[in-house]
């Protein structure tokens, strides 16, 4: 028997490992919170770096409402003390990796010996491949959350294949192969992969690394749970189910997470946008993962100039100095940029479309958008019809 949760005595004690990079552990937060609210007797306890931990859990933060079975663990971050970073996203990446598999042991033991029951199942974010080692020595049950859409997934899950038809020679000649082998991919070409599946040129450490390692472990999961909705990804979704044990589609994150408590309108973005005619605004917004290089939003910022179609693109101040000099002013009576963090809303009539880093949407709708200046502004003006 355990120890109290707070509202009755711990029967069972699941370990949740996040990935501390980019939004990966928030949407791991969501995800636990619901099944937490449903079962008061069992000890969520939430591995995760300190300062990521401490962006989850702040009280001020407004994104994750307090659950009492949900506690928070710090997992070592891998930098040794004292250590300066040279690339502040790659190699703390490495680092973290490199060492993840005994920080998450040992900070296991610690919170077993704290809650009194051993944990017989990990809940974890799908980078973390050396869960599947943890939950087999322990005798528990492994689900990995995968945070893309199934299609994504399919196409990391195939890797190998796609690799064997570019050869070694890479992918020139082979750019417009449709990859209509696979369910769900007849108009996917082989440029519309990402370059970590389709390149042997980019260095084997950190992200690049454990694309392989994660293919390899998610077969042997227990169930993997998708960021995805199974009726809008059938024939993808099919297929995951012969290649896993057992697919959750618990998505789209982006409903059911909660939302930031930002102040209402603050950048002035649902006002601007009221004032459009319908359907004629085109929402743009690359996450908080990555940034396109500054070629990519040179280009896409030459579109939205050269198109004339009115905009709302969510920057972060890094990737305002990338783009071309004098846009901004420019393009002011057209364009509307805001802070990446804040909210616009999702069901204003006057959106009608986006450009995201959802390779997830790209491949779910067939849609393939050429990173230049012409190709955008095709797209883009799309929203004009």
């Amino acid at each position: 028997m355990g120890r109290s949760t707070g509202s009755g005595t711990v029967r069972r004690h699941v370990a949740v490992c996040a990935f501390p990079f980019g939004s990966h552990s928030l949407p791991l937060l969501c995800l636990v919170q619901r099944i937490a609210a449903t079962a008061p007797d069992i000890r969520f306890t939430f591995f995760n770096t300190q300062v990521s931990n401490a962006k989850l859990f702040s009280a001020t933060n407004g994104q994750a409402a307090p659950v009492h079975n949900i506690v928070p663990h710090t997992v070592h971050d891998g930098v040794p003390e004292g250590y300066v970073l040279s690339d502040p996203l790659g190699e703390a990446i490495s680092l973290f990796l490199s060492s993840g598999e005994e920080n998450f042991k040992k900070s296991m033991v610690e919170a077993e010996e704290e809650v009194g029951v051993e944990i017989s199942c990990l809940v974890t974010d799908s980078f973390l491949w050396f869960c599947q080692k943890i939950a087999e020595e322990k005798g528990a049950a492994w689900i990995p959350l995968w945070a893309g859409g199934n299609a994504v997934l399919s196409a990391y899950l195939h890797a190998d294949t796609f690799m064997s038809m570019v050869g070694d020679k890479g992918i020139e000649g082979h750019e417009d192969e449709l990859l209509d082998f696979l369910p769900g991919f007849s108009k996917i070409r082989m440029v519309d992969l990402p370059e970590w599946i389709i390149s042997d040129g980019l260095e084997n450490t950190g992200f690049v690394a454990l694309l392989p390692k994660m293919t390899l472990a998610l077969p042997k999961a227990t169930a993997v749970a998708i960021n995805s909705i199974e009726e809008l990804e059938p024939e993808v979704t099919n297929h995951l189910k012969e290649r896993l044990q057992k697919v959750l589609n618990v998505g789209p994150f982006s409903i059911i997470s909660p939302r930031q408590t930002t102040k209402p309108d603050e950048y002035g973005c649902l006002s601007w946008v009221e004032r459009r005619e319908p359907a004629s605004v085109v929402y743009i917004s690359f996450g908080t993962l990555a940034t396109p290089p500054p070629n990519e939003l040179e280009a896409l910022a030459e579109a939205l100039e050269e198109s004339g179609v009115p905009f709302i693109w969510s920057l972060n101040a890094q990737a305002k100095t990338k783009l071309p000099q004098g846009f901004l002013a420019r393009t002011r009576g057209e364009g509307k940029n805001y802070s990446m963090g804040a909210s616009v809303g999702s069901a204003c009539p006057s959106l009608s479309g986006s450009v995201c880093d959802s390779w997830w949407v790209e491949l779910s709708f067939g849609e393939h958008y050429q990173w230049s200046a012409y190709d955008l502004q095709v797209i883009l003006c799309r929203s004009k019809v």
